[in-house]
């Protein structure tokens, strides 16, 4: 029984450490829109900025419209057309590590 146990303790803690890991790998892109421009925030879970990440803006058909890179604060900003009415803002900070953000309507005003 305590051999059982122990084994399913070992198997708990080690699973455990994947998800630590993975959450601290997670990455968040906030993003809004203002006198014509969009404006994108990266960071990942522990609030650090993502560097150097690649953004790219995609309309509602899914057609590139803008791209841009993340500062050293994980900040950007790409101009925006006039004739969109949904946006979804993409970022790629690299090794897997993805998030997305998606404006509608009176957001892009």
């Amino acid at each position: 029984m305590s051999r059982c146990f122990f084994t399913l303790s070992l198997a708990a803690f080690i699973l455990s450490l994947f998800v630590v890991t993975c959450w601290a790998h997670k990455v968040q892109v906030f993003a809004y829109a203002d006198q014509g421009r969009i404006y994108a925030e990266a960071y990942f879970a522990d609030g650090s900025p993502v560097k150097q990440g690649m953004v790219t803006i995609y309309d509602g058909e899914g057609k590139e419209i803008g791209r841009c890179e993340t500062n050293s604060e994980g900040l950007c900003d790409v101009a925006l057309p006039g004739n969109v009415n949904m946006v979804k803002v993409v970022i790629d900070a690299g090794m897997g590590h993805r998030g997305e953000y998606v404006l509608k309507g009176d957001e892009l005003k």
